[in-house]
């Protein structure tokens, strides 16, 4: 049980603002640590809390790239979006979770999403069935306006589209359309001191509770026919601090279904260069088994091969055949070092 408390706290009499600069950058890499199994409580709302996650464990990491929205899948879909978080998952087969917002100094917005997932097949043929999912905002959620402080606050319309696509074997099995109205409210409720295993931070905790009318439709004879409707409220919890931004997750869903705490854990800069796709050399196979050979253009001085929570795990010099056998299983970021240039890819590792 993660403990939580309310009383003076000496150290937090100022309670934080946040801005954008708050928020990264482009080129930022962040590492998130998850918690699936522990009971977690979002704590009482008001000031100078203390949210005391310091026994959480970790068993999974997320890495989070900070990217321009060009190039990702279906960026094309959200033209809003300024920039977006390019969420990693060390699942087999790969997984990916994409979220473009709208981030200025004037305060931020979430434009739309992009996620694909897999599961196994439990039928005769094996295999892994691929869920994609695209979430288009027709009425952005409300914005938070910087700076914003404890007892902030917005409230507003929300209109989102969801398209929901299953595919096996690059065959689409079944889609479904949803289409979501309601209203969203968002308020610092809380401010005060959180720990966690990996650091202490000052911050304002932001709850999040949306009302829609969830509208659902299959396609039948080429055309999208009604097939039911709900009324869901959902609530959502984020810590923010200076410097970091949003140090701490929590969906109320997570009583429900395995979704875990997620808290900060690690950032760097590594320079937008370095997230871009690389066209400039391939690796293959992807995934790979024991070996993953390169294919550049040029000549190259060398490689690092870094894994989801940035820590080198291969370095070695120009050889175009690299020995990936001792990697666990997981998503790995190959770099193709040349001077003072540096090219990335990602590969999977089975």
């Amino acid at each position: 049980m993660i403990l939580f408390c309310a009383g003076a706290i000496s150290s937090l009499n100022a309670q934080i603002t946040i801005n954008r600069s708050d928020f990264p950058v482009l080129g930022t890499l962040t590492v998130r640590a998850v918690d699936t199994t522990a009971e977690v409580s979002p704590g009482p709302s008001g000031l100078n809390v203390t949210w005391n996650f310091s026994n959480l464990s970790p068993n999974k990491y997320d890495s989070v790239y900070w990217v321009a929205p060009d190039g990702l899948p279906f960026y094309q879909d959200h033209p809003g979006a300024n920039i977006a978080e390019d969420i990693i998952r060390t699942t087999n087969p790969p997984s990916y979770e994409i979220n473009f917002m709208n981030l200025s100094d004037t305060g931020y917005m979430c434009i739309g999403n992009e996620i694909l997932t897999s599961f196994p097949n439990t039928g005769g043929a094996g295999g892994y069935i691929y869920m994609a999912m695209h979430y288009s905002y027709l009425t952005p959620a409300c914005q938070i306006t910087f700076p914003f402080t404890y007892g902030d606050s917005c409230n507003g319309a929300i209109s989102l589209d969801l398209i929901l696509a299953y595919r096996f074997n690059g065959v689409i099995m079944d889609t479904m359309y949803g289409r979501f109205n309601g209203t969203v409210s968002i308020v610092a409720d809380a401010s005060g001191e959180m720990i966690t295993p990996y650091g202490n931070y000052p911050v304002i905790r932001v709850r999040e509770k949306w009302v829609t009318t969830d509208s659902s439709y299959t396609w039948e004879n080429n055309n999208w026919v009604f097939a039911s409707s709900d009324t869901s409220i959902d609530t959502v919890y984020r810590w923010y601090a200076n410097d970091y931004g949003q140090v701490g997750y929590w969906n109320e869903n997570s009583k429900k279904s395995p979704g875990g705490f997620t808290f900060f854990k690690s950032q760097t800069y590594l320079g937008t260069k370095n997230l871009k796709p690389s066209k400039e050399f391939y690796v293959y196979p992807n995934p790979a088994v024991s070996k993953i050979n390169i294919i550049s253009k040029d000549s190259f001085d060398g490689i690092e091969i870094t894994d989801n929570t940035g820590k080198i795990r291969i370095r070695s010099g120009n050889q175009k055949t690299i020995d990936v056998s001792t990697l666990a299983s997981g998503m790995y970021i190959i770099r193709i070092l040349n001077g003072d240039k540096s090219f990335t890819e990602k590969f999977f590792k089975q």
